[in-house]
């Protein structure tokens, strides 16, 4: 019943012909390495960077990992943008659904870019609300949101309460 309903709940929009931009939204870090969240949003965005070899592709680190020691942070930078040499927006910091859209309005916006297309790779249970953060944020630009299911993202040492356990 859980399943059904977090398939109904994600948002998996068809994928525009062209993009300026693909987002992987973060979900944290563990103690020692990604949280199943970012990890699968991370393999996601990579599937879809393929599709769209010229797309920037931006991403942020979660302000609240655990630890923030270097190994910590460069594992998930390391992981994060390995694929994408010569494509990345590093947002920095981010620590909620508002700060990545407004850091990536910042960072484009100093670029002088114009983001007609925007594909965000984000966990299902997040990508309704989270939807609605981007679109306020970019109301000139197609937002497309592709989502990993929720049950895939779950991990209990998740620093996020909420992405602890899918069905919460």
């Amino acid at each position: 019943m859980f399943k059904w309903l977090a398939k109904k709940w994600a948002v998996n929009d068809p994928l525009p012909e062209t993009v300026g931009l693909i987002v992987k939204i973060s979900y944290a870090a563990g103690y020692f390495t990604l949280t199943n969240g970012s990890r699968e949003v991370a393999y996601l965005a990579r599937e879809i960077a393929l599709q769209y070899p010229t797309a920037l592709v931006g991403w942020g680190i979660f302000s609240k990992n655990p630890r923030q020691e270097v190994e910590v942070v460069g594992n998930e930078e390391i992981f994060k943008s390995r694929e994408f040499i010569g494509r990345i927006l590093k947002l920095g910091l981010v620590s909620s659904s508002v700060d990545e859209p407004k850091k990536i309005k910042e960072v484009v916006g100093a670029m002088g870019i114009e983001l007609k297309s925007i594909i965000v790779c984000a966990e299902g249970a997040h990508s309704r609300r989270c939807k609605l953060v981007w679109e306020y944020f970019f109301p000139n630009s197609n937002i497309c949101f592709h989502s990993v299911p929720a049950w895939e993202a779950a991990d209990r040492e998740n620093p996020m309460w909420l992405q602890r356990y899918w069905r919460i």
